[in-house]
């Protein structure tokens, strides 16, 4: 069938009657004749002509060809083809794609979910019908078919996770299951939560299928929980717990609070204005097992986010690696014990200990240092290689702490460390290497530095009171922090930021043939502070979300050290205390799920066609737009050529005329 875009312009036809009109006139082409005088001329009379007639019958043809392929390039003539038969019920399938991520628990989506689907499915009857099971990925999918028994199956098991939703995967999954089928549709059975459906990228679905949304749940608009659990301890038998609950709605909240650590239990009420952040802090006694809940009773839209599992047990310890000469250096071996002792005194105030290794330097670079926080250098850096120094470099971008002290190779250690940009101080030599006649101290300390908050009144301590007897003279650069001075000015302990980590560098050996700091009252708070300074504010137990993939711990040697045993285990599909390696994870429920806003299914449709609603046509459109068949383009043409046609018989026609007239 034939039709117009602008069939307005095909009143531009009536122009045909112009050329035609033309040709019946006259044309005469004058012959000019130069003569060298007009006194000659006799006046004539022009001789009368017959009745004017068409003359140049093909270039007439041509000109009106030409007029009509002009008028109808501009009404633009579109052909449609004749319509294709709609398919049949076998030819048409459609993909349920269910949306069982944690916030379909809330307001009894799952049921609603169930009944919208099992309603669709009497529906559409005989139809081919797939499904597919999505959360933070494809859980399970039902093949299409026109026996709808497995997915009523599946439909009357469905059960929402505890995992976020990501249903980008899902999404190519249905398509993908659609295959080449006449009519395909795509029917997503959601609560359409916010957060879910923030798809980081288009699933770049096939443009003929059609996309329907069923909404499961209507609008929340109040939900509150408990978003984070901070445990200090107080001593050994008791904790301060600090619970921090969130008021996601627009009303005001009042729960009663429940915290429990193992069949201790302490009760509060807590009350959160809109939008807004409470806390509540409460002692409990600890337990050995160290496991924690909090939760909001009373009831709630959402009830997942009202429960939070925390460790309140022992922290994992903080591992220590030293590393000494070994055969040329056997006394290193003392100055290890002495760091060993001052870090394994027991404090109640402290919420975790220190685990303690020791390799020789010359088996250091095949180590694997991923699940160390501190390295001591005893002298060892000075056998070190190229390919050591980057191992320390790359530990300390990572955030480690290092502590270096020199040894008999001090020249060789500085200097190797200034090479790999570590430490930009210059080493110039040992200070009293050959006689004890001379004793050195310490006698100033940086205020606005770690040390200096420690010792703020370093007079009334032994910290500038014990003998050093020898030392390595360093010339720092501007860019080197300084934090302890001996009694001559000359730098006795610098600190070198790199990457996260800290780099804390001493002048002599914390041994007594360099001094005497290992036998006094301030060695053991200067070594703490030096190896607590990378250790986060909130160390302890890692919060995890559901499903949240835990990387193993591994060995010096680089082996994946065993999954906790008993309790949870390493899972993290559901919430609860994963004991992953010595480390507890605290498991909860993404706390994004907890969101009351949703997506706009609109803005949603156009996201999944991976491009504005402008720009992305319809199946319907589509289907349309390939039985449309544009002859404009066509027209546009043959005006050019018959353009070029006329343009070429009137020239021919043009100089014939004139010849003839030449021999007459």
């Amino acid at each position: 069938m034939l039709s117009f875009t602008s069939p307005g312009f095909l009143f531009g036809l009536t122009a045909l009657t112009v050329p035609i009109a033309l040709h019946l006139m006259n044309r005469a082409i004058p012959l000019r004749i130069v003569f060298p005088s007009t006194r000659f001329i006799r006046r004539a009379q022009l001789p009368r002509e017959g009745r004017r007639q068409l003359r140049d019958i093909l270039l007439l043809v041509l000109r009106l060809l030409l007029l009509a392929a002009a008028v109808l390039t501009f009404a633009r003539p579109v052909w449609h083809r004749a319509l294709t038969p709609p398919a049949s019920d076998a030819q048409t399938a459609t993909v349920f794609l269910i949306d069982v991520s944690a916030s379909l628990s809330g307001a009894a989506g799952t049921a609603r979910a169930q009944t919208l689907v099992s309603e669709k499915l009497d529906a559409l009857g005989g139809q081919s019908v797939g499904l597919v099971l999505s959360a933070d990925g494809v859980l399970a999918d039902v093949p299409v078919s026109t026996d709808h028994d497995e997915i009523r199956r599946v439909l009357s098991e469905l059960t929402p996770t505890y995992v976020a939703g990501d249903h980008l995967s899902g999404l190519r999954k249905a398509a993908q299951l659609l295959g080449a089928a006449g009519k395909r549709t795509i029917t997503v059975v959601s609560d359409f939560q916010q957060t879910d459906w923030q798809l980081a990228r288009s699933p770049e679905l096939p443009p003929n299928i059609d996309i329907t949304f069923l909404d499961v749940s209507g609008q929340r608009t109040s939900n509150a929980g408990i978003t984070r659990v901070l445990v200090a301890p107080l001593n050994s038998e008791t904790a301060r717990v600090v619970v921090e609950t969130r008021n996601y709605g627009m009303t005001p909240i009042a729960r009663p609070l429940e915290v429990r650590i193992g069949t201790h239990s302490v009760r509060a009420s807590i009350e959160v204005p809109p939008l807004q952040v409470r806390r509540v802090a409460l002692v409990l006694p600890t337990s050995p097992s160290g496991r924690g809940v909090a939760s909001l009773n009373g009831d709630d839209d959402y009830a997942l986010d009202d429960v939070y599992h925390f460790w309140a047990g022992v922290l994992p310890p903080i591992r220590v690696l030293g590393v000494i000469p070994g055969k040329p250096e056997p006394r290193k071996a003392e100055e290890l014990y002495f760091f060993r002792k001052a870090l394994s005194v027991q404090d109640d105030g402290r919420a975790f200990d220190y685990a303690f290794d020791t390799v020789e330097a010359e088996f250091f670079f095949a180590l694997d240092l991923e699940a160390t926080q501190v390295l001591l250098l005893l002298g060892a850096a000075g056998y070190f290689r190229e390919q050591e120094f980057r191992l320390v470099e790359h530990f300390l971008r990572e955030g480690g702490a290092v502590i270096v002290t020199p040894g008999k190779a001090a020249a060789h250690q500085f200097r190797g460390l200034r090479q790999s940009g570590l430490v930009d101080a210059e080493f110039v030599g040992i200070a009293g290497e050959h006689s004890r006649d001379e004793i050195y101290g310490l006698g100033w300390i940086k205020p606005d530095s770690i040390l200096g908050s420690l010792f703020e009144a370093p007079e009334d301590t032994d910290l500038f009171l014990f003998p050093i007897y020898r030392y390595a003279r360093l010339r720092p650069a501007r860019q080197d922090e300084v934090l302890l001075r001996l009694l001559d000015n000359a730098p006795a302990l610098l600190e070198s930021r790199v990457g996260n980590g800290r780099l804390f560098t001493s002048a002599f050996a914390f041994h007594p043939n360099w001094s005497d700091l290992p036998m006094t009252g301030s060695f053991l708070p200067l070594v703490r502070e030096m190896v607590d300074s990378v250790v986060p504010g909130d160390y302890g137990a890692q919060r995890i979300d559901c499903g949240q993939t835990v990387e193993l711990p591994h060995t010096l040697l680089g082996e994946e050290l065993p999954k906790g045993g008993g309790g949870d285990g390493a899972n993290t599909r559901e919430p609860g205390i994963a004991m992953i390696g010595s480390t507890p994870h605290e498991v909860n429920v993404s706390r994004r799920e907890s969101i009351v806003q949703k997506i706009n299914v609109v803005d949603l449709q156009h996201r999944l066609r991976g491009s504005n609603s402008s720009d992305t046509p319809s199946p319907r459109q589509t289907t349309e737009d390939s039985r449309r068949i544009n002859l404009w383009p066509y027209c546009a043409s043959l005006a050019a050529l018959f353009f070029l046609l006329e343009m070429g018989l009137g020239i021919v026609f043009d100089q014939r005329e004139l010849k003839g007239r030449r021999q007459a």
